[in-house]
C-alpha cells in the first residue's frame, strides 16, 4: 500500500515541461534523500523528451536514488499508478 504523500502525479500538466509541482516534489525528495528508489511505468511519464529524461535520470542517480522501469510489464488501468517511489518507511507490493 502507498501511503498518502508517496506518489508523485501531474494531472493536467503537459509532460513536455520540467517545471510540474509534483515533479518538482519528487525532485525535491530525491535530493534530501528522502527517496531511494524510483519505479516508473515508462521514461516518458517522468519527461517527454529524451534530454529531459536524461538529465532527470542524472539527477536521481547523483542523489543515489535507483530508477527502475516498469514498461507495461503489467498493465495498468489508471493514470494514478503512474510514479511509484520507494521510500525506506514504505512496503510496497506490485504483484
Amino acid at each position: 500500500m502507498l501511503e498518502p504523500g508517496h506518489s508523485y502525479l501531474d494531472d493536467g500538466y503537459s509532460g513536455s515541461v520540467l517545471l510540474r509541482p509534483a515533479l518538482e516534489r519528487l525532485r525535491d525528495a530525491v535530493a534530501s534523500g528522502h527517496v531511494e528508489r524510483l519505479y516508473v511505468h515508462a521514461p516518458d511519464r517522468l519527461a517527454r523528451r529524451y534530454a529531459h529524461q536524461a538529465l532527470l535520470i542524472d539527477e536521481f542517480r547523483r542523489a543515489f536514488c535507483f530508477r527502475a522501469s516498469i514498461e507495461r510489464a503489467r498493465r495498468i488501468e489508471s493514470s494514478s499508478s503512474l510514479i511509484v517511489p520507494f521510500m525506506p518507511s514504505s512496503s510496497l507490493s506490485l504483484g
